[in-house]
């Protein structure tokens, strides 16, 4: 991982992209059926830092988002999907 003054420019980027949004920690809630949970945490494993980074800005948001997507996984376990 990177430093956090590169996670820092990173969320600056961000930020300027969505209009100078202020970001604060969140905590999302949603239900799933078990296969669309099954599903997202098969995808959540199967991706790689190369394939969020097509889609990222740069190096820096690209951690961001997998860091993001390693809490999604967390969370997928905590309810017991957690594929090998």
């Amino acid at each position: 991982m990177r430093a956090s003054t590169s996670r820092a420019a990173a969320l600056a980027v961000l930020l300027g992209a969505l209009g100078g949004v202020t970001v604060e920690d969140v905590k999302v809630e949603f239900e799933l059926t078990g296969e669309q949970a099954l599903a997202l945490a098969q995808f959540v494993k199967r991706v790689r830092w190369t394939e969020v980074r097509q889609n990222a800005v740069g190096d820096d948001e690209a951690d961001l988002m997998m860091d993001a997507m390693n809490e999604v996984a967390k969370a997928l376990a905590a309810v017991g999907y957690a594929p090998r």
